[in-house]
């Protein structure tokens, strides 16, 4: 599988939900970085291995939903894809609706996601934060 490949098959995986799929695409040293100011955002920091990713996406799914999301094709180069992302969350706290786009970095070695840098529009998720 390419890597174009493994970053679709990465965000099936997410939107079904299938856990088993996400472990296969996953190196089980995978390192995940949702860059933003950990004392404003609960998910944000520097995750490791599987467990790292379980608790970085509990997290997301724990304060945020996804209202809408339209994200580009991955942009490759190598091992490296960048996907665009424009979105609506909504903040399960106060119901607030978030606007804001996203870039997910990802870096895949031996067939599998060995890094996932997420850089967001964090101003516009502060504005909305309770």
């Amino acid at each position: 599988m390419n890597t174009a490949d493994i970053i679709d098959h990465f965000y099936a995986a997410l939107a079904a939900r299938d856990l088993d799929m996400l472990r296969e695409l996953l190196s089980p040293e995978i390192i995940v970085t949702y860059h933003g100011q950990p004392d404003h955002f609960p998910w944000a920091g520097q995750f490791s291995g599987l467990g790292g990713f379980d608790e970085f996406v509990g997290s997301l799914a724990e304060h945020l939903e996804i209202a809408s999301a339209e994200r580009s094709e991955p942009i490759v180069d190598g091992d490296r894809a960048v996907v665009l992302t424009e979105g609506e969350w909504r903040v399960k706290a106060n119901d607030a609706i978030v606007r804001a786009g996203m870039a997910n970095v990802f870096t895949v070695s031996n067939g599998q996601i060995a890094r996932y840098d997420i850089y967001v529009d964090t101003a516009a998720f502060l504005t909305n934060m309770p």
